[in-house]
Formats: structure tokens, C-alpha cells, sequence
């Protein structure tokens, strides 16, 4: 959520080079059936991605089960540098099929797959929904692999506001604002008694308004 994928994402969908890059790893017809495997699998992708791209990426994976019990891995990933889509594509499909030891011709042009993160212009919101749905789909079956989700390195975070509580009464009240402008989330309605905490939207107004006349209170634009 802290992450402005509207500002990674481009606009067109066909774009020769990216950002950030959305990718699918696939294992063949025959697959090991251990999760260990699958898992050193994927570290190894890592570690070669790390090699080929020294100057820093970050990404963010989540692993699924297909219909016929194979798992495969959904990576969104991150770059300082825009790069060529297509030639992550072929690096990944040749890395890929080495790393799990592919002799399946298919697999070898179809074990990965590779797109640029399109966002329309003003449709941010639906990007967010996409990401969700990509990234986070529960699992409902009984079967155990391990960690289904991680990250690599550092995804780009942006903090746009922040408030210096000085008063405990204040800080006090503000939760119960919180509270009560999230009736309707789960999350929300539960918070109490914390430290502190991190709120997640377009900007400062919302947090401004929290903020209003409340005593010993000053928030910052960064």
C-alpha cells in the first residue's frame, strides 16, 4: 500500500520498456513434488536475477497452486531503470527452464511470462484492485508449502504526511476519530492502545482532518 504504483506503472500496455514488470514462473508437465524444492527454485531465480541486474531491483512474490497441483509464482517486480520487456522475457524463459532442469520443449517458450504494469491515466484505483487480485488470492485446499508470499531487496515506499503527537489526549482522541470514520472497516474499528500507526491514501487532506483541533498535534507534508 506504501508503494506508488501509479508512478512505476506505465501507460501503455505494449511498452518496449519498463519499470516495473509483472512475472509468472511455471514448472513443466512433470514437477517435483517436495515444497523445499520449489522454494530453492525460486531463491535460485533470485540470486541469478541479482547477478544479471547489479545495479538493484526490488519485487514482491506470491505462490499458487494450479488445477493440476503444480505450483507456479506471480513476481511483481521493480527496477531503478526502465528495461526491455522483451528481453527480460527471453533471459527469464532460458534462467527458468535451467534452473528447474526443463527438458520440455513447451515449457522452454512457455514457463514464463512477462508484461509491463499498465495503469490507464486516472484509473489508479483499478490498478490497486488488479494488484490485489494478482498478488493476494487465498488458497482454500489443505496443502502445505511452506511461505506462500515474500519480498525481495527494497520495493520504492513513498511517506507523504506525517503528525507529531505531543499529548497523549490528543493522540488519545485522534484514535477514536479513527475509529469512527473506519465504521465500516474491520481494521479500523479495532484500533486502540497503539504506539503509533501508518494510514494509507492520496495525501494529507485526510489526515488533516483527523488532525483538526486536536491539542498538541502538528502534521508535515514531506
Amino acid at each position: 500500500m506504501a508503494v506508488p504504483w501509479k508512478d512505476l506503472a506505465t501507460g501503455d500496455k505494449h511498452a518496449a520498456r519498463a519499470h516495473s514488470l509483472l512475472l509468472t514462473l511455471t514448472y513443466p508437465g512433470e514437477y517435483p513434488g517436495d515444497w523445499k524444492t520449489w522454494k530453492t527454485h525460486l531463491d535460485s531465480f533470485r540470486r541469478a536475477m541479482a547477478h544479471r541486474r547489479p545495479d538493484g531491483f526490488g519485487a514482491i512474490w506470491r505462490m499458487e497452486y494450479q488445477r493440476r497441483g503444480a505450483p507456479h509464482f506471480h513476481i511483481l517486480l521493480s527496477f531503478h531503470t526502465a528495461i526491455s520487456v522483451q528481453g527480460l522475457k527471453d533471459w527469464a524463459l532460458c534462467t527458468w527452464a535451467r534452473i528447474v532442469g526443463s527438458g520440455d520443449s513447451l515449457h522452454s517458450r512457455y514457463g514464463c511470462d512477462v508484461r509491463p504494469l499498465f495503469c490507464r491515466q486516472g484509473q489508479e484505483a483499478r490498478l490497486l484492485v488488479y494488484l490485489v487480485k494478482y498478488l493476494g488470492k487465498s488458497d482454500d485446499g489443505d496443502r502445505f508449502g511452506g511461505r506462500i508470499w515474500g519480498g525481495w531487496y527494497e520495493v520504492p515506499q513513498v511517506i507523504r504526511c506525517a503528525a507529531v503527537f505531543r499529548t497523549k489526549e490528543g493522540f488519545t482522541e485522534f484514535l477514536r476519530r479513527v475509529r469512527v470514520w473506519g465504521k465500516h472497516s474491520r481494521y479500523l474499528t479495532k484500533i486502540a492502545n497503539v504506539a503509533g500507526l501508518r494510514m494509507f491514501g492520496d495525501g494529507g487532506s485526510i489526515l488533516s482532518q483527523l488532525c483538526r483541533g486536536l491539542p498538541g498535534v502538528t502534521t508535515y507534508m514531506l
